[in-house]
């Protein structure tokens, strides 16, 4: 979704039309859902994160218009998502193994980023807050890991 059309949805939005949303949901719902599975969410946790989210722009598109909207939403999902697995950590026994989701850090955003959610490398570095150059590395060192991983 391009800022032009993210602009408009928030307009719609504004003017009380719920079409406005619907697109925002249509566009991104299913990918922030997917994107749970790399902070090692539930099925369950991860829709409610990926909700959460989206209306959250509902009640904040005043502040939402003329962002890149990629930039906007997975930012948000991802202090979410974090949010959620601390909750769900503190909630666990101490002795009790705990999820990977976020032990890999950069690396699995990243890809999670650049393959399931298809964004560029640009705007996963406004996204995690780091050079592009940095993503770009990660990026060529996960398609050698995924090329020594399929020959074996």
């Amino acid at each position: 979704m391009t800022v032009r059309e993210f602009d408009k949805c928030l307009s719609l939005i504004k003017a009380g039309n719920n079409r406005g949303l619907g697109r925002i949901f249509d566009c991104y719902y299913d990918n922030l859902v997917k994107s749970g599975n790399f902070y090692s969410l539930d099925p369950e946790t991860s829709e409610q994160v990926a909700s959460t989210v989206l209306l959250g722009i509902l009640r904040n598109a005043e502040s939402c218009g003329g962002k890149d909207p990629d930039v906007v939403i997975y930012t948000a999902f991802r202090q979410a998502a974090e949010n959620a697995l601390a909750r769900l950590k503190a909630g666990s026994d101490v002795g009790e193994k705990q999820t990977d989701g976020l032990d890999c850090g950069s690396r699995r955003e990243t890809a999670d980023l650049y393959y399931v959610c298809g964004l560029k490398i640009r705007k996963i570095a406004k996204i995690l807050g780091v050079a592009a150059k940095a993503v770009k590395r990660e990026i060529e060192a996960l398609k050698k890991f995924f090329k020594n991983f399929q020959k074996k």
